[in-house]
């Protein structure tokens, strides 16, 4: 289990935070290659399923870690490439198109000159 966490928090091919519950601040980044089966080509694995999928534990996680799916299939079937391998940096451009979050703001919002 320390060895995924350590795994996980250097990770280059994040794709997404999986949050933490609720408690505000804490994530996870999750990497690109746990969805992606050892042994089976042309298929990604998502949800609870995943292998290390043990930090995506809430439902908008889950969510969130189909969106990867899909986007993932789609750019490997417009490059005609496997999952294995898509070009992970083109993926992750196309998820900050998409919004997703891969990691935790430096700053909070600015919130000068705002009252209550």
């Amino acid at each position: 289990m320390h060895l995924f966490r350590e795994k996980i928090r250097e990770a280059v091919d994040t794709v997404f935070m999986a949050t933490y519950g609720y408690i505000s601040g804490i994530a996870n980044k999750i990497p690109y290659g746990i969805m992606v089966p050892k042994r089976i080509e042309n298929l990604l694995v998502a949800g609870k399923s995943a292998d290390g999928a043990v930090k995506v534990r809430e439902i908008p996680d889950i969510m969130t870690m189909g969106q990867v799916a899909g986007t993932a299939a789609a750019l490997s079937a417009q490059s005609g490439v496997s999952p294995r391998l898509l070009n992970v940096k083109e993926l992750q451009k196309v998820l900050k198109e998409q919004r997703v979050i891969m990691d935790l703001p430096t700053t909070g919002p600015s919130h000068a000159g705002e009252r209550g």
